[in-house]
């Protein structure tokens, strides 16, 4: 099994940091690229929250595409968008009258009446199904040598 390997510096980390892209040359996802990160140490990275949590404060990557390798401005814009429609805690529940709780609808079968029949007898019945029945007979016999 063949991989073809493409290792070269990565602009938009610190000086020392490489990208790595590896093609996958056999199985279902044959054709696939896989980025790697190295940093100037030699730690791999696979994946980018891996890389944030590795650099920490150090580097803002909100911008930067972990497929690409590159800084992309409108992964920032997507963020912001996302963070304005979060909910506001502090507003509270509103509590409106108009909000009436579901009433739970249970099914008309159950809503027929019974009726309960008592015997004297205090004889357990016994189970006429599996009472005394003749035992399986085999149809076809075969002679044993």
């Amino acid at each position: 099994m063949s991989i073809e390997k493409k290792k070269y510096e990565c602009s938009a980390l610190p000086k020392g940091w490489q990208r790595e892209e590896v093609i996958r040359k056999s199985g279902l996802s044959a054709g696939k690229v896989d980025v790697y990160y190295y940093s100037p140490n030699g730690k791999k990275f696979r994946s980018k929250p891996q890389l944030a949590r590795y650099l920490g404060d150090a580097l803002d990557l909100a911008t930067f595409d972990f497929r690409s390798g590159k800084i992309n401005s409108l992964l920032l814009r997507k963020n912001k968008k996302q963070r304005g429609t979060q909910f506001d805690y502090s507003r509270g529940v509103r509590n409106d009258a108009s909000l009436v709780p579901p009433i739970r609808q249970t099914a008309s079968i159950f809503k027929q009446p019974v009726t309960v029949y008592k015997t004297q007898e205090g004889k357990v019945k016994t189970d006429f199904k599996h009472g005394q029945q003749e035992k399986p007979k085999q149809l076809f016999w075969e002679k044993r040598d």
